[in-house]
């Protein structure tokens, strides 16, 4: 049976091929442009994919194949998304004003690689996607992300922001592997150089892998 690193690396490859194949536009047809009686041939782009890096997606394609390689700290129960479920987090509380969320890390997580998923990778994950200046850094505008000890989490907004567990299960915060991304150029500012290796090596090594949660969101 295929590893999900495995089933990872052939969805992003496919991904990459559709989108090679909707990048031409149209094709002309025989005869002048525009002359009576042409036809035109439309292509449907709309699995063409710009990137696969978490902290640079936001477009349809990126976010399917950022769902399929990386884990968020919370996530959704299929269709419902009325209640964000654990997923790398095993509990998630909302402070009564609504400005502090605490997350604590499920224990025994690991990336594909077998290394453990660290508090110091969430930091950088999510701290990388809102000062690199992505598409998607929005999702945290005003944010600040801190490690409390070695598995709590928290986001603090200046002001009340009680969508904060809903925008967590995005695919754009998606948790990678640290070491591996640093080592490929990742940063969290501007200056950023990652995006390449996150594309062409589909990311596989940061896909995380836990067993299911029983934990409920307090």
């Amino acid at each position: 049976m295929a590893t999900r690193s495995q089933t990872a690396a052939v969805l992003l490859a496919g991904a990459l091929a559709l989108a090679a194949c909707g990048s031409g536009g149209t094709t002309p047809t025989s005869g002048a442009s525009g002359a009576a009686g042409g036809k035109t041939l439309v292509i449907d782009t709309s699995f063409d994919l710009k990137t696969a890096d978490p902290g640079r997606t936001y477009e349809p394609t990126g976010l399917i194949v950022g769902k399929a390689v990386y884990e968020t700290l919370l996530t959704f129960d299929g269709a419902d998304v009325t209640k964000p479920v654990p997923a790398l987090a095993e509990s998630y509380e909302l402070s009564k004003d609504g400005k502090t969320l605490t997350l604590k890390l499920k224990q025994g997580a690991t990336f594909a690689d077998g290394s453990a998923v660290t508090a110091d990778d969430v930091v950088f994950s999510l701290t990388r996607v809102r000062d690199m200046k992505g598409t998607p850094s929005f999702l945290l505008d005003g944010v600040e992300v801190a490690k409390e000890d070695d598995s709590t989490i928290t986001l603090t907004s200046k002001s009340p922001n009680p969508a904060l567990p809903y925008i967590l299960p995005n695919p754009a915060l998606g948790i990678i592997n640290s070491k591996v991304a640093k080592e490929h150029g990742a940063t969290t500012d501007p200056q950023d150089k990652a995006e390449q290796y996150l594309n062409n090596s589909s990311a596989s090594s940061a896909r995380t892998r836990s067993s299911p949660s029983t934990s409920a969101a307090r």
